[in-house]
Formats: structure tokens, sequence, C-alpha cells
């Protein structure tokens, strides 16, 4: 799967799969029979919201039947999903958010009396896009969180964690020490060139012991 542009700039998704020998059967039995009763169905999600199949809306899909190639028989195995048209989504973002889907498939049966679907498992997960690193987060806060983790701030005990919630006092310990391991580092790049142990640039920062000079370290 990928996210593609329209000529205007618009985003919308590729999809691509890999039907099984029996679906293909299927495809072959109806197609001979002069009919064409398969579909496939694509669901979707973004980041670690519900599937719409899960809210009970509507899944995007057609027509599994696509004639015949050299090879005896042709399923459909991509399409073209655009979220926004769609009104799934009001925006596309693959730099801040995960994008996931699934396909399944359909089978429409009528007779006499009755016209009712058949359904498919749903296939594999795939997804494009970065990953949110947290649960839930204030819509207020979601700028400088994504700014935090780019810089490498946010712990990992913080990871996937509902931010809306008070840290606690674990996490707080954690996220002291990484940001006291970030100014150790910074500070140890500017300065005791000649003296590289990350645990004696710990204490040179907390201030436990100095070089006689800004740049110079001797033991004794």
């Amino acid at each position: 799967m990928e996210v593609k542009q329209y000529e205007d700039g618009r985003p919308y998704f590729a999809v691509k799969w890999r039907s099984p020998a029996s679906i293909l059967e299927l495809v072959r039995y109806w197609n001979d029979q002069g009919e064409a009763p398969l579909e496939y169905q694509t669901d979707m999600k973004a980041g670690d919201g519900a599937w719409r199949y899960d809210k009970g809306e509507s899944l995007c899909g057609n027509s599994l039947h696509a004639g015949y190639d050299k090879t005896g028989i042709f399923a459909v195995n991509n399409a073209s999903y655009d979220p926004i048209n769609e009104g799934h989504l009001d925006n596309v973002d693959i730099k801040s958010n995960a994008y996931s889907f699934r396909v399944r498939y359909a089978c429409l049966t009528s007779n006499d009396e009755e016209e009712y679907y058949s359904y498919s498992p749903f296939s594999n997960v795939f997804e494009t896009g970065t990953p949110v690193f947290y649960k839930d987060a204030s819509s207020w806060a979601k700028s400088e969180l994504q700014k935090a983790n780019d810089l490498g701030l946010i712990p990992k005990i913080l990871k996937g964690a509902d931010m809306t919630k008070p840290i606690t006092r674990e996490e707080f310990c954690e996220l002291a020490l990484l940001l006291y391991e970030k100014y150790c580092q910074a500070c140890f790049a500017q300065s005791l060139q000649r003296y590289r142990k990350p645990a004696d640039s710990k204490s040179i920062c907390a201030g436990n012991f100095k070089g006689y000079l800004s740049d110079c370290f001797h033991t004794k």
C-alpha cells in the first residue's frame, strides 16, 4: 500500500492484495457461469481509532471480477481509496499519523425468496504512515508532544500512554532521567574532549568533579 496524489495534489491510497487460490477458483467458476457475484471490500482506520466495520460504518468495494488475461483468469487485486472524497476523513497526513487497511471478500446470493451476502474473514492488516506514539492527548498538546518525540524526549514508559492522565511518579522519574542524560550528552560534547567515559560525563555535569580547564581533565 502507498499514498499517491492526484494532479491537483489531493492524496489517496493505492491498496494492493493477493487473492488466495480458492478465491481465484470461485472467480473462474462464476465467470464461466456468466455471473459476477463476488466483491472485495476495504476496511480502514486512522491511528489508534476503531475500524469502520467495528463502528458499523460502510466499507468501500467493488466487483472482484475483471475478465480474463493470458493466464485464463484475472481477479481484481488492487483498488484506489480516497477517504477524503468518500467523506471518511478530513485530511491525510502520513507524517503524523498511521493508516491501516484490511480487505475481505463478499458473495451475493440471490434466489426467488431472498438476497443476501456471505463474507470471508478480513485479511492481514497493512499499514502506512507514522504510528502515533501516544494513546490519547488533548488537541492543544498534540503538536508539542510531536515536537518532543521528534527530539527524542519521550521516554519508553510513556510510549503508547494516555497523555490526558496525570503523570505518575515513576513516569516523571523516567522523564527526568532522560532529560538529564540528554543534557549531559550536550554538556560533554562541548567540553572535556580528552575524556569520554559516559559515567564521568554525568558526574561532571552533576558537579561532582571538574577539569582544571574548560576543555581539559586530569585524573589523580
